[in-house]
């Protein structure tokens, strides 16, 4: 997870300082305004999937997903209960 956010940065963050640099603000160099404004909101967007995604592992709720959609695994002798 933690990689697909770096992606994101380098991708938002060159093209804020090559396509958006006009509206960082007068006093502000681009290549610092597009660091600013890209780190904040990725930041808070990595914190919030790590919670979410810990809260999926701890729980097992994907497993108990997948157990109850899949009828066959249902079927399936080995099958834990959940």
């Amino acid at each position: 997870m933690g990689s697909e956010i770096v992606g994101r940065f380098v991708c938002h963050f060159i093209s804020g300082v090559v396509f958006f640099w006009m509206y960082a603000p007068p006093e502000m160099d681009p290549v610092f305004y597009s660091a600013i404004y890209n780190g904040t909101y990725l930041i808070c967007e990595f914190l919030i999937s790590a919670i979410v995604i810990d809260m999926i592992v701890r729980r097992k709720l994907l497993e108990m997903y997948l157990w109850f959609e899949n009828p066959a695994m249902k079927k399936h002798k080995n099958a834990r209960a959940l």
